[in-house]
């Protein structure tokens, strides 16, 4: 109870040889910075996703490697406190934002973690599409998600059982990318 979470980074310069610290660390209000995930951009700068106990996710950058760290922010994507995931679309560029595409103000955490929803990003994840729901289920918790891709499909596995959190179990989706981008599966 009353744990507070801050985010950093371990670097190496001598391919995992020797490890050391970023600089500067990542906040983020009331439980901190918690489950960071951290995707390269095209441009070389650095994209770290924060899950984060306020209603959306939070988000930090990079642009010396990892060293330092921007103050983060909202990235305006709604979310109860729970882990998302992000990836980027072999065959597009674009990234794949899973997430919890839902928040119930004054619920424990935010709310349920449903739906489990998908959105892409077309500019290193400045802008996202409209959300894809993956999971509809509100009597249905989802999170936890891996995320890989595999001949033009993207590989999820994640966790689903029942609100009450008794019995979960894993779910493995193969889904066509093109889903993403509004196409209907033939």
């Amino acid at each position: 109870k009353g744990a507070h979470y801050v985010a950093s980074c371990y670097l190496s310069d001598d391919r995992g040889a020797t490890w050391r610290r970023s600089r500067t660390t990542v906040d983020y209000l009331k439980r901190g910075a918690m489950e960071p995930e951290v995707l390269e951009r095209l441009d070389g700068s650095l994209l770290m996703h924060i899950r984060t106990q306020v209603g959306h996710i939070a988000f930090s950058e990079s642009n010396d490697g990892g060293e330092t760290w921007s103050e983060a922010k909202s990235w305006g994507v709604t979310a109860p406190e729970a882990p998302s995931t992000l990836r980027r679309i072999p065959s597009t560029g674009d990234l794949l934002l899973v997430w919890n595409d839902s928040v119930k103000p004054g619920e424990g955490h935010g709310g349920p973690r449903t739906p489990l929803s998908a959105a892409v990003s077309s500019d290193e994840g400045r802008t996202w599409s409209p959300p894809i729901v993956i999971e509809p289920d509100p009597q249905n918790t989802y999170a936890y998600t891996s995320l890989t891709f595999h001949r033009g499909r993207a590989l999820l596995t994640y966790y689903r059982g029942p609100a009450s959190w008794q019995r979960l179990n894993s779910r493995f989706r193969s889904i066509p990318i093109g889903r993403f981008y509004g196409q209907v599966e033939k």
